[in-house]
This record gives structure tokens, sequence and C-alpha cells, in this order.
């Protein structure tokens, strides 16, 4: 290779180099691949797979990959010029390679509101390699907005006449649901690698069979043992190439290879021009340039069949405000949407629309820059990555706090709907809350429970309303042993500070000086509300094992360092449910949820059952909503027949003018619902095959029984 190709010259050289090539050229003078590789004759196939990342594009403001959209839109264009001249047999290839698009779909939808986005992308044939609406990291969503990120995301590229048939995530998007969900939307092949925030499991060969903790099975490419998974940073990817064949070249035992990279987009990336013009000659060699989806074909041998745990998916420690406050909107919309479906039973209006404008707010807001690094401003990226100034925005505002402005407007639009379907705004529903007006009835979007509301007892029938109360006495066996609160025979130690403790119409009191938690009997659980100005730990004794939860599934831990999304169940009998603080610690006897300062709340309860335990979380993250009874109903109730059995509601929410219900089967049970229909994931019809942990799709007839 002459002069005329110094990049190439230089890719031969070090792999040469590196293989200890015994031909001519190794040390001056012209080199070939074939001479470079002539020590390596024993070599697997070896596959390398490129794709691009960005994020985040406000209509205000960008931040990271999108300090600037102009050269974001550049950027793009570049690469989707690379997977044009990517077409037909590898060998034929003319300056390009094919590229996956991990490009946020918030951020594409934005960019395409100045740039013809959409058709670029189509023209291209590109491979969306990640739909999710807005790259989050999806152990920090919870159910529905798990949901809901595949769901609007896919559905704005069928709009625009694309799809995705892979899922391959850089940021840490895995738990042991996964598999369900992927092939709940249509998407047949997972690649379980991480490169940030946290930790994939290995395997010998490339492939797996992953069965998800339902036992649904989906194949998935892995990292490989021994070996790094390709993921490289600051654009060096292809000057690291030689390293990275070196190694497959050295695993002669090996088959095949799969290196899956997916860089930011907004870096340079020295050498990629000189490997796509001899992407015929790697071809040629058994180093083959491919697509994310080529791997759904492609003759890789599988290992074994996999059924990971969440203790196989680690996830970094995170600080960022929006934890807490994107997990108390998602459930706010989720009661907002239950209570405008069920109340049109009434006689209401549904509002499909704006809470389609809410979620996409909230589902923004999950963007994984904004978790992972909270303090970055527009333009602090390009600084660090050495990048030329882009910064075209005059904005300092974080991106924390851009997305928090995200959350208020989307906790907003909420706020609004929900005055509209009950008859009342937020404060006179917080005051209803704490005593009932005459008129003000309560809706229950769960089963037959009791709830103590206004030191009430009120009795409420599955998925309806009650208007009528008995009073309430409270019985709950509490003690305090200096900061630490016995219940149920556990010890609960709130911070590392004595604290007086007094007792009143609020509840039980306990003051530290720089956090004071209220203790409130709701019957059947304690609530407790914490505010705190510094961190602080809660600890719980432990005597036997640690359940912990995720999207759609619960496991036990053992992980001294980790994440349960919404409880742990301790001892096969005590629930600790949060409203937002997930991370926690274990030492031998203890279990510490780790608090960040701020307000908070948790509730502690009795479960026998980890069934039960559902139902108690369920209880403390759905309270009943306060609405105005019209003139004439009956005080009490049901919108909807369904009887929940083993299963958990995720969501009822407006779909196209008709009641769509989710539910998580924890036992493997079916809900019965009075002229319901089974629905797949997409809302169409389909039938449903029961089993412990299957997510479940139905339409609901609404109406009232009497």
């Amino acid at each position: 290779m002459t002069d005329e190709d110094p990049a190439w010259s230089e890719f031969l050289r070090e792999l040469a180099r590196k293989t200890k090539s015994k031909g001519p050229g190794r040390e001056g003078g012209e080199m070939s691949l074939p001479v470079a590789l002539n020590n390596a004759m024993f070599r697997p196939d070896i596959y390398i797979l490129h794709g691009i990342h960005g994020n985040i594009l406000f209509p205000d403001v960008g931040y990271c990959e999108f300090d600037d959209p102009v050269k974001a839109w550049q950027h793009l264009q570049h690469w989707c010029d690379k997977a044009l001249h990517a077409k037909g047999e590898p060998g034929s290839w003319q300056g390009g390679f094919p590229a996956g698009f991990e490009i946020g779909i918030v951020s594409l939808e934005e960019l395409a509101k100045s740039e013809p986005v959409w058709p670029l992308l189509k023209e291209c044939g590109a491979d969306i390699i990640n739909p999710l609406y807005s790259e989050p990291y999806l152990r920090h969503c919870s159910e529905e907005s798990t949901i809901r990120q595949f769901e609007i995301g896919l559905d704005i590229l069928a709009r625009n006449g694309l799809g995705a048939s892979v899922f391959a995530s850089s940021e840490h998007a895995l738990h042991p649901q996964l598999p369900q969900i992927l092939k709940g939307f249509g998407i047949g092949l997972a690649f379980a690698t991480a490169r940030l925030a946290g930790g994939a499991p290995t395997s010998y060969l490339p492939k797996v069979e992953w069965e998800g903790l339902d036992g649904t099975v989906i194949p998935a490419i892995v990292q490989q043992s021994g070996l790094p998974n390709g993921h490289v940073w600051h654009g060096r990817f292809f000057e690291e190439l030689p390293g990275m064949i070196f190694n497959a070249v050295a695993r002669p035992d090996l088959p095949a290879v799969v290196y899956a990279n997916i860089e930011d987009f907004a870096n340079p990336m020295p050498g990629s021009d000189a490997i796509a013009s001899h992407a015929g000659e790697l071809e040629r060699a058994r180093i083959r340039l491919r697509g994310f989806s080529d791997m759904a074909k492609a003759p890789l041998p599988v290992s074994r069949r996999v059924r990971w745990s969440i203790e196989d998916f680690p996830i970094r420690y995170m600080e960022s405000r929006l934890i807490s406050l994107a997990r108390r909107c998602e459930d706010f919309l989720v009661m907002v949407e239950a209570a405008d479906v069920l109340l049109a039973a009434l006689g209401t209006q549904t509002h499909e629309g704006q809470l389609v404008d809410a979620w996409k707010k909230l589902l923004a807001a999950q963007n994984h820059d904004a978790y992972v690094v909270p303090f970055t401003v527009p333009g602090l990226y390009s600084e660090l990555q050495g990048l030329e100034d882009t910064n075209a925005w005059t904005s300092e505002e974080t991106i924390e706090e851009r997305c928090m402005r995200e959350i208020e407007v989307a906790t907003g639009i909420g706020q609004s709907v929900l005055a509209d379907v009950t008859g009342m705004n937020a404060a006179s529903r917080r005051a209803a809350m704490e005593k009932v007006p005459p008129g003000v009835s309560m809706l229950n979007v769960l089963w037959d429970r009791q709830e103590v509301i206004g030191g009430r007892l009120y009795d409420l029938p599955a998925v309806g309303y009650a208007a009528t109360s008995s009073p309430f006495k409270s019985n709950a066996s509490m003690t305090f042993q200096e900061q630490t609160i016995v219940i149920h025979g556990h010890k609960i130690t709130i911070g590392d500070r004595k604290f007086p403790i007094t007792r009143g119409k609020a509840g039980i009191v306990m003051d530290a000086g720089r956090y004071t938690a209220t203790l409130r009997d709701a019957g059947n659980r304690i609530d407790i509300e914490l505010m705190n100005q510094t961190p602080i730990e809660i600890t719980i004794e432990v005597q036997g094992k640690v359940v912990t939860t995720y999207p759609f599934g619960a496991e036990p831990s053992t992980e001294r360092f980790g994440h349960a999304s919404r409880f742990a169940w301790i001892d096969e009998e005590l629930l600790f449910a949060h409203d937002g603080t997930p991370y926690f610690k274990q030492e031998p006897g203890k279990f510490k949820l780790q608090v960040p300062a701020g307000e908070h709340a948790y509730c502690i309860a009795r479960a026998s059952t980890l069934l039960d335990a559902y139902k108690q979380a369920w209880e403390f993250a759905c309270p009943p909503v306060p609405f105005m009874l019209p003139t004439g109903l009956p005080a009490g109730d049901t919108l909807a027949r369904v009887t929940f059995n083993g299963c958990i509601p995720t969501s009822f929410r407006a779909r196209n003018g008709t009641c769509i219900g989710r539910f998580l089967s924890i036992d493997g049970s079916e809900p019965v619902i009075e002229g319901g229909n089974p629905l797949d994931f997409s809302c169409k019809p389909a039938r449903h095959e029961p089993g412990p942990w299957r997510i479940l799709t139905y339409e609901i007839p609404v109406s009232m029984s009497r």
C-alpha cells in the first residue's frame, strides 16, 4: 500500500506488528492485508459492527452530542452516506459499511422540524438499533414508562417508514424481563452488552439463547469471555481495531468473534474512511463488516441457553434528582390516566392527546445523560471531548434542571386533566385527603381494599368508588429505641442521630434536626414521610434473604451495592417500599437504603408472600383519587368488573376510545375481566399464554353497574 492511503498503511503495519507477521513490509515498504495476517492463519471469523450514538435535543436547547444541531445534522448525513454505500454483497462495497443508528427518537423528532431527517434515514435504509424514545437507563424506568419508551419510539419510527428489528444500547438498559418486552414489540435480537454505567455477563461463544424471567426466549449477542466487547470511547474505535483483531486472532479456539461498537457520533473517527475503502479486502480475509440487524441471520455458533438474574446486570450509583422526581411523575400520570378513562363512565370526556404529550415530556426527561452527568450544560460535552467549540446556545441551565422543567410540564398537564375529570383542583384534592368534604367520593383503581383517608376508614370496591366511611382507630404496633423503630419485630434505623418523638394529629414525628420523619398508620401499613437536608441511610435488620424489584420483576439479591426499583421484601415477611430512592447497600444482617437529600415517602407493611408484598406496595403507590360525585349517582359502585387474582395492574388508559388495562401476573394466573378481550403489546387482538411474570394487556369495558 502506498502513501496515497496513509491511514490504511498504518492500520496494516500496526496489525502486522501485533500478529508478528513474517512477511515483507512489516517495518517499511508496501504492506498488504494477507501479509499482515500471514502469522494468524487459524483465526476465527471476525465480525465488526459499528453504531453511532447521540442525544439529546430539546426545542430550546441541546446537550452532549447535540451541543450544536447543525453539526449533529452533518454527522447524521455522514453516517447515512456510509450506510448508503454498503448495499449489495459486502465484497462489492465502495467507500461504505453498515452503521447502526442509536439516536434518541426524541432528538430525531425535534431535528426533523428543521431538517429532512426521516427521508434521509429511510433512503439509506438506516439500521435503527435502539427505538427507545429518549435512551433511558431502563432500570430507572418503572413499568409503564418502560412500555411507553418502546411504544412511542416505535410508533414515531413506523409513521416515518422505519422500524427496529434488533435492540442494542450503549448505555445500561438490561434486566431479566427484556426478552419478553422485546419479543412483545416484535424485536427479535438483543445485544446484551453494556458500555457505560453498568455491567453485563459474558459467554464463551458470541451468541446465546436468552431466557427471560417469564420464560420468553430471544437470541442475544453477548461479550465473549476474555475479549473486549468492542465498545471504545472518544472516537478511537478504528484506531484501536488492529488491537481488537489481534485479540481475536489470538483465540484460535473460537470459531467466531463479534465486536459491536456504538460510538458518540460527535467525535471524529480517524481511520473509518480507510476501513470503508477496503471493505472488500477485509471481507476476503474473513473480517466481516456487518450491520447489527445482519447478526440475526449470521451463521454464529450458539454457546448455550442462559437465564440471567438481575445480579448479572449491575448498575452504577447515580445522584440525579430526577431519579425521584421522574418516578413520582410516572406514578402520577398512571393515576391520572386511570381516573381519566374510568371516570368516563360517569359522563366525563377522556384526554388521550393531552396525556400522550405529558408522557412524552416525562420520557424525554428520562434520558440517560440527565441521570449520569446531571451537571452538564450546553457545550460542556464538546469541551471535555476536545472538540471544536460547538456551543450554539446561551443557556447555562444544566441538563438536570432542563429535564426537571419537562417533568413540571408533564405534571401540570396531568393536574389539568385530573381537575377536569374530578371537578376538583390540586389544592382541593390534597385537602380532601386530610378531611373529606361532603359530595366527594374516592376512586380506587385496584382490588377491593380498605384505606385510611382523613382519619376515617373507606371500604373501596375493586375498580370503583365509595363515598361512605367509618371511624378508624389506630392499632399499629411500634416501639422506639433511640433512633430505631421496631415494627413487626424488625428494627429500622433512620439516619444516625437520636431524635425526640412527638405524637399528634399528623402522626408520630421524629425530629433529628437535619432530617424529620412523620409516621402515619394507614391501616394495613405504616406510611413514612421523610424530609432530610443531607443524604442519610435507612437501615433494616435482616435475618434471612432480601428480594428486590426491577421493572416487571423481583428476585433475591445478595448484591453488596444494588438497585431496587420499587421495594425490598425482607425475610419473607416485611415490605419496605419507596417512592424513588432505589439504591441500597447490603452488609451481613443489614439492608441499607441510600436516601439523597430531599423529600421522600416510604411504607412498611407485613407481607407473608411476594404477591402480598406487591399488593401492599401498589396500595402505597396508587392512593385513592378524590372526585366530586355527580348528583343522583349511587354512593358507591364499580366501573369495570375485574377480578385481579394474582395480578398487579400497571396501567389503565384510554386508547382510541377504549379502556386498555395492563397487568403483571405474579403467580401465573390471569385477571378475570367481564367482557374483556386479550391484546398484544401493540393493542391488537391476541391470545395470552398464562405464566408467572407475564405482562398481560386487555381491552376492558367501562360502565357503571347500577
